[in-house]
């Protein structure tokens, strides 16, 4: 409870400043989820919002670029200004900006290169959206210091908020509901059609594996992209006159794969490049949200996509061996979501589904989704830009 009232005060200390200097760090475009707050803080007197680009240094050199590229592209397109990543020199100096606010994209501060890791700014004031809905309550997710020490963590609802209470070492004294910043997205933005032109309608479907192939990798080790690689290609091909695919594979599966003993760099290059040259598919790699809004359905085995997909109200197959086993760790929101999803195992379950739901219209679930999605999804009548911009005025008064 000391370090609570230090940040309580340094948090005080700030309604002196004419300007409070925040800073969003952006490691990959598909994690990014501080648009809509920075644009907010950009529009307000009292903030001097920067973003910073800053790369996951744990994934092979190779994804460091291609996400930094991304993100570039991304903001350029959109006019976000942005303090950019020299692999030669360095990034942004931090430091030197003196800030008194600092988002981050995960809680784990050796991802990022020195100068940027949140250990830097132990006595700054520390803030985080969760990148992904929350469905798991496996303690190793919510036991990290940064968890501990940050001022706020920025949650979507009150069952998150008594998730974090139950589950954090501080009883969750730093969490505040804001809503979502996907729930902004799903109501107020046009999405921009994102998949590549067919010459006849075809119905899309996202498959997104998760990157955790071997059980040392999290200890929610379900991914079932090793049995499915080869199948799956098989699969898009056999329906290339009905089904348009997206290879969406989560942005650390490509690093895995290429430290992994049965695949290497040279495979996973050839097997992604499968992905992109065939006409009935693209390969995914930002971005998801105008990718899950002009989509008819998903394939995965993502802990976060149980929920967040739910906000297109499309039906969904998650692939996982034991869906008891699954489930067990779950929250209470998180097994509902879980449960209006479609579950498989192998291959003849996921070409099932594309034959009976996505093409056949057979889709028994729909109403539990829609049920889910009433109940912890759909937003206030503010944004959670306009909430999260309100909490922090109010804790510096």
């Amino acid at each position: 409870m000391a370090y609570k009232r230090v940040l309580d005060r340094r948090a005080k200390s700030l309604r002196r400043k004419s300007e409070i200097v925040v800073v969003f760090f952006a490691s990959s475009l598909s994690m990014w989820r501080y648009g809509g707050v920075f644009e907010a803080m950009r529009r307000h007197k009292r903030f001097r919002p920067y973003v910073v680009l800053s790369p996951f240094i744990c994934w092979t050199p190779e994804a460091q670029r291609q996400n930094m590229a991304m993100l570039r592209s991304h903001f350029d397109e959109r006019g976000v200004p942005y303090l950019d990543y020299d692999f030669e020199r360095g990034g942004a100096d931090v430091h030197a900006l003196d800030p008194d606010v600092l988002f981050y994209p995960q809680p784990y501060s050796y991802l990022l290169p020195p100068g940027h890791g949140s250990t830097e700014f132990a006595h700054r004031l520390l803030c985080m959206f969760p990148y992904g809905y929350q469905c798991d309550a496996t303690e190793e997710l919510y036991a990290t210091d940064f968890q501990y020490n940050a001022w706020r963590i920025f949650v979507p609802n009150k069952s998150a908020r008594k998730l974090m209470e139950r589950l954090t070492r501080n009883g969750g004294r730093n969490v505040a509901v804001v809503g979502s910043p996907l729930a902004d997205y799903f109501r107020f933005e046009q999405p921009r059609d994102v998949w590549r032109p067919q010459s006849t309608p075809k119905r899309r479907v996202i498959w997104a594996p998760h990157f955790t192939i071997e059980s040392h990798l999290s200890p929610l080790a379900y991914g079932n992209f090793l049995a499915l690689a080869q199948p799956m290609l098989d699969l898009a091909r056999r329906y290339a006159h009905s089904v348009q695919w997206s290879f969406k594979p989560h942005p650390r599966l490509y690093t895995e794969l290429c430290n992994h003993a049965d695949w290497g760099r040279e495979r996973a290059d050839a097997y992604y490049a499968e992905w992109a040259a065939m006409d009935c598919a693209q390969v995914d790699d930002g971005d998801f949200l105008d990718l899950f809004a002009t989509s008819h359905a998903l394939v995965h085995d993502c802990g976060s996509f149980i929920a967040e997909y739910l906000f297109t109200r499309n039906p969904a197959l998650y692939i996982c061996q034991n869906p008891e086993e699954r489930m067990a760790n779950m929250t209470p929101s998180g097994r509902e979501a879980f449960l209006s999803l479609y579950h498989g195992r192998t291959i003849a379950d996921i070409e099932r589904f594309v034959v009976q739901t996505v093409l056949g219209g057979h889709d028994p679930k729909q109403r539990e989704r829609e049920r889910f999605a009433k109940r912890y999804l759909l937003g206030t009548k503010k944004t959670t830009s306009e909430r999260t911009l309100q909490h922090i005025l109010r804790a510096i008064r």
